[in-house]
């Protein structure tokens, strides 16, 4: 039987860059540990867990061209909604965009276009309020140090009960996928 669970493709920043999120993160945010920082690239609702196994292996096969690529967290932004967000901007190659719109165009049936433009980013803090907003936005800016890491692999990430979400695997970029027989031989 298939589960219903909220599922997502993406970016998670090794350890000592998601350290360093974190420390602005437990300033800000309102549910700073329920999802590690990230850059999301499909949101919910996405593929049931059960369907990962053939799904990686398909994703595997169109990022094996895509090669490894630098991202710097060097900006804040905010997004004006209900919560209203501040988040940091991964600065790029256009690399970000282009895994966007090519797992659109790959999986179409899976990830839809969005109704809204996609802007890469990692969501820092939740705020009700649009003075404390700026006020923290002005403090993030102030005292963020620009952060810089390798992207090589995409994260599937599922949430649990509670809200809580946890990296399940991961499909890395520029690696051919490998198949077994029904024998269990590559």
């Amino acid at each position: 039987m298939l589960s219903i669970t909220s599922t997502i493709l993406g970016i998670i920043p090794p350890a000592e860059v998601c350290d360093g999120i974190d420390l602005w993160r437990k300033r800000f945010n309102r549910l700073p540990t329920a999802i590690p920082p990230h850059i999301t690239l499909t949101y919910p609702p996405f593929i049931v867990p059960e369907r990962w196994p053939v799904f990686s292996l398909e994703l595997a096969e169109s990022l094996a061209e895509v090669k490894p690529f630098e991202v710097c967290l060097d900006g804040a932004g905010i997004f004006q909604g209900f919560p209203m967000t501040l988040w940091l901007y991964p600065r790029d190659d256009g690399t970000l965009m282009h895994l966007r719109k090519l797992l659109e165009h790959t999986f179409p049936g899976l990830i839809a276009p969005l109704p809204f433009d996609y802007t890469p980013h990692i969501t820092v803090g939740l705020f009700d309020d649009y003075l404390d907003l700026q006020t923290a936005r002005k403090q993030l800016e102030d005292g963020w140090k620009a952060l810089s890491f390798t992207v090589d692999r995409i994260y599937f990430i599922v949430q649990q009960s509670a809200g809580l979400w946890r990296l399940s695997d991961f499909v890395r970029m520029s690696e051919k996928p490998h198949y077994q027989d029904h024998n269990g031989t590559a």
